[in-house]
Parts: structure tokens; C-alpha cells; sequence
């Protein structure tokens, strides 16, 4: 993987670069670019939805969206305490 890296002129400096690392790239480009939970598991050969689920990442959106409630949930709370005074 290292040669690889090296080859593609890629800069690993400082970074731990192996199998793995590829392995995780691709699924969540195949994740990124929509396709199924099915199909990555069968193009990265994991045997369940479980042993795939450390290598999903969690979208950029979805932190966003959760941010966002947890946001508007801890305003909503204040607001609340703050009108019972």
C-alpha cells in the first residue's frame, strides 16, 4: 500500500498507511456516491452489515442535521427555563 502511495505521489508523511486504509476509502466512496449497503458489503467482502459498519463514515450532512437539533433543542430548553421565571 505504502509503494502504492509512493507511485501515486502521494504525500504519507507523518501517516499510517496499510491495507486497510484503502479498504475504508472505498467503502465510504461507494457510500458517498450512493450505493446500497449490499452492494459495498459484496465489493468489500464483508460477510455482514455488522463487520461493515466501522468502515461506513458518518456524512458530513447527517453530522450537520444532528448538530442542527441538538442546537435547536438546547435553545428550545433555555427558552423554556427561562420564560418559567
Amino acid at each position: 500500500m505504502k509503494t502504492i502511495c509512493v507511485n501515486a505521489d502521494l504525500n504519507i508523511n507523518n501517516r499510517k498507511i496499510v491495507p486497510h486504509t484503502g479498504r475504508k476509502t472505498m467503502v465510504q466512496a461507494l457510500e458517498d456516491l450512493g450505493e446500497s449497503t449490499l452492494n459495498i458489503r459484496k465489493q468489500s467482502r464483508h460477510k455482514s452489515d455488522e463487520s461493515l459498519r466501522p468502515y461506513l463514515s458518518m456524512g458530513e450532512k447527517d453530522q450537520l442535521r444532528m448538530m442542527e437539533n441538538l442546537a435547536k433543542k438546547l435553545t428550545s430548553d433555555h427558552s423554556k427555563f427561562q420564560q418559567s421565571r
